[in-house]
């Protein structure tokens, strides 16, 4: 034992074989290994902090990712729609162009039609201007004394009659009271079988009266009926019943007889028979003055009517 402590303290005093000697001790292996595993502890632990970093940074690239596209997904649907709207509005437009386009078209033949029929209806050698007339008696005999026709006074232009100046001196001008009879309306109210009676009945109140009457009725209702018996609409009937001053005035062809015998009435400052309100033909003027000058005209000198056992009383 006194050996052993002699030697252990001679090799202490020699540096190298000083840590030779504690490292070969128990207590050294023990306290290095004790310090092995604390820095595999701590390298572990720094691993792990490591990778939780890495899938912080790895999530946050994804979520950013991700992001971008649906910011750019965005941004396409919204240049599709864009371009899509704007395809949409180029068709419309240039569908609209070749309405418009078509319709011009069309108005220019209408209107060419029609300077072509004026032309045509004004020109002296047709020998086509009508002859005034005071009375049933003045009518011009087509197929006998019980059938005949009548020939209006005024320039047949669609729905805007136009006086003549060759007719200024006609009494259908110049009577101090005129009526215009919506006949159509006045046709329409009574029913199929009093239709005629109810014209007679109106003509004849206002020929009492000392006016003259002025009946507006369709083109198929004066021209000669398409029939085997062959006989005239209802002016034979007109002609064969009544004497005095009053007169048919047919409509042309597609025109509107309502805003014709309302432009009729107001070119001769006269008043209008009939029951229709005329809201239709209010309400297509251009404009919104137009529109209340022609409710205004129709309110003071529309007079409505009715028929009481088959004799006409206005209201």
């Amino acid at each position: 034992m006194v050996a052993f402590m002699l030697l252990r303290a001679i090799l202490s005093l020699i540096p190298g074989c000083k840590n030779i000697w504690q490292n070969s001790t128990p207590e050294a292996e023990a306290g290095a290994e004790k310090s092995r595993q604390v820095g595999q502890i701590r390298i572990t632990q720094n691993v792990v902090e490591t990778e939780a970093s890495l899938l912080e940074i790895v999530e946050e690239l994804k979520a950013k990712l991700h992001f971008e596209r649906l910011k750019n997904n965005m941004l396409w649907g919204q240049e599709r729609e864009r371009r899509i709207s704007q395809e949409n509005t180029d068709r419309i437009q240039r569908r609209l162009i070749c309405v418009l386009k078509r319709r011009e078209l069309q108005w220019q033949e209408s209107m060419r039609e029609a300077r072509e029929k004026l032309a045509a209806f004004e020109t002296p050698s047709l020998d086509m201007s009508p002859t005034p007339l005071t009375s049933a008696e003045n009518i011009t005999t087509r197929t006998g004394d019980q059938n005949r026709i009548f020939m209006p006074t005024v320039l047949l232009n669609r729905c805007e009659p136009r006086i003549r100046l060759s007719h200024c001196h006609d009494p259908l001008f110049n009577h101090p009271e005129h009526v215009v009879v919506d006949g159509e309306n006045v046709i329409l109210s009574g029913g199929k079988a009093n239709k005629d009676n109810n014209i007679l009945s109106l003509v004849n109140h206002y020929q009492m009266k000392k006016q003259y009457p002025l009946v507006v009725l369709m083109h198929f209702r004066v021209n000669k009926r398409n029939n085997k018996d062959g006989k005239w609409g209802i002016a034979e009937k007109l002609s064969s019943s009544l004497n005095g001053n009053w007169q048919v005035i047919p409509v042309p062809i597609n025109a509107d007889d309502d805003m014709y015998a309302i432009n009729l009435a107001k070119n001769i400052d006269a008043i209008i028979v009939s029951n229709d309100k005329f809201r239709k033909q209010i309400s297509e003027q251009e404009t919104p003055e137009k529109q209340e000058e022609l409710a205004k005209f129709v309110k003071e000198k529309r007079v409505r009517y009715t028929f009481k056992k088959g004799k006409y009383y206005p209201y």
